[in-house]
């Protein structure tokens, strides 16, 4: 089931109690506007009975909350889930209402907010969990157009295309930092590692084979060598 389907099926649940506390709810607000007719005047009701004020609850409990609007369609819900988690969802736009922001705790400690675009498609994640954080950037068909991560203290960005496919890709580690860009297929064309030794340039074809390289060592000084389908070289540079 999709994230629309289970949302849009709040609005069928409890609307008997939903319509209970709306009811109730226009009736308390009736009689706070006629007791407020005067200055430290008594609140009665059409029997003229004096109304004893309830004192506001300190606490209340339940497993869910939703809200509606005076369609009695479900603008937000607030639940704890069964797997440990809670949440709290944001709707908006017509009937079958999507869903626009969601904030999430999950069952393994994770914590997210979620915000989606027009029809719950596009926008975009905040993600923490025990191992980083990531930032992710959604299309307008739901794939991923840019997630940008720290996980371990190591970060890294990664570009998606159109189609979802990854096409750069920048990492940071310890002692190295790379940029890769790939091809429509998922293949690394150019890889530009830099480590503790030196940093090099690579041009690999479309199976993934590195046919030129480009390297300066701390050590050795630059080099050039070629290579051909096969990996043999063809030629060096000195």
């Amino acid at each position: 089931m999709t994230i629309e389907e289970r949302l849009a099926g709040l609005e069928r649940r409890n609307w008997k109690l939903t319509l209970g506390l709306v009811l109730t709810a226009i009736a308390a607000g009736v009689v706070a506007v006629a007791g407020a007719g005067a200055p430290g005047a008594v609140p009665r009701n059409q029997f003229g009975d004096t109304i004893l004020e309830p004192a506001p609850a300190d606490v209340i409990r339940a497993r869910k909350f939703e809200l509606v609007d005076e369609n009695f369609r479900v603008r937000a819900v607030i639940e704890a889930r069964k797997d440990g988690g809670g949440r709290m969802v944001l709707f908006g736009g017509p009937t079958p209402v999507p869903a626009r922001v969601v904030i999430e705790v999950t069952k393994d400690s994770g914590a997210g907010i979620h915000l989606y675009g027009e029809n719950s498609r596009g926008g975009g994640g905040l993600m923490a969990t025990k191992d980083g954080t990531s930032l992710a950037l959604f299309n307008e068909d739901g794939g991923e157009g840019a997630i940008l991560m720290l996980n371990k203290g190591k970060p890294s960005l990664d570009l998606f295309d159109e189609n979802g496919k990854e096409r750069v890709a920048l990492m940071l580690d310890k002692d190295a930092a790379a940029l890769r860009l790939l091809d429509e297929r998922g293949k690394v064309r150019v890889d530009l590692p830099l480590n503790e030794d030196g940093a090099a340039f690579r041009l690999l074809d479309g199976h993934g084979k590195m046919r030129a390289g480009f390297g300066l060592l701390n050590n050795v000084g630059p080099s050039l060598v070629l290579f051909d389908e096969n990996g043999r070289t063809l030629g060096t540079l000195p």
